[in-house]
């Protein structure tokens, strides 16, 4: 982003918190959400009248503290977009704080490893590298374009998945879709659906487990 693109983002930011309409958009925005449960961006836009910029701003704070949660996506038009609720219990509003803080750790030293890797020395590359994601054998970093290992390598897929165990739960994916040469030739979504992946035969076969 262009220096003069960021002035202008954090001007329009510090203008709405010192006018006081951002926080006043964020109550609206969360009252929204709690009036209508499982709804989307593009409600709470074309509704409330709010500029998308200003919603999804609030919708970060407001998932930063855990108060809402995203449970699906759903295709509207051409464009999918992500099913909001409101989270009411205390428990699972502190859980989801924590998991997207946590989130948000990884990505901001996964970022620091693929921007700054010239300015930083092997031993410490290392040591950023040994942050535990998820249930994965080794000690990896997840980022948007990769995995890096110990020594901030990246990974192929193939490496990534030699390290998974013989059975992996992945605890939040509830859709599950097959794409070869003729396109989506199979998919399996329920909000109940528990998928497990196995790889098989010294890494030649992928089997997906699918139940509720």
């Amino acid at each position: 982003m262009s220096k003069t693109k960021s002035k202008a983002k954090i001007d329009a930011w510090l203008k709405c918190v010192s006018s006081g309409n951002f926080k006043t958009a964020q109550v609206r925005v969360l009252n929204y959400i709690i009036d209508h449960p499982e709804t989307t961006i593009h409600e709470i836009i074309s509704t409330c009248k709010i500029k998308h910029q200003t919603v999804t701003s609030s919708l970060s704070l407001l998932m930063d503290e855990g108060g809402v949660e995203i449970v699906r996506e759903v295709k509207i038009g051409k464009e999918k977009y992500s099913v909001l609720r409101f989270v009411s219990d205390a428990t699972k509003r502190h859980k989801l704080k924590q998991q997207r803080k946590g989130e948000k750790y990884v990505d901001w030293i996964a970022r620091g490893l693929r921007e700054y890797h010239d300015y930083i020395s092997p031993q410490l590359r290392k040591e950023l590298a040994m942050v535990k994601f998820g249930n994965l054998k080794e000690e990896l970093i997840i980022e948007n374009t990769g995995l890096f290992n110990a020594e901030g390598k990246a990974l192929s897929i193939a490496d990534v998945m030699a390290m998974l165990p013989p059975v992996t739960l992945l605890e939040k994916v509830n859709r599950v879709e097959v794409i070869d040469q003729n396109g989506r030739s199979y998919v399996n979504w329920k909000p109940t659906n528990k998928t497990e992946i196995s790889m098989q035969d010294g890494g030649k076969t992928l089997k997906v487990f699918i139940g509720n």
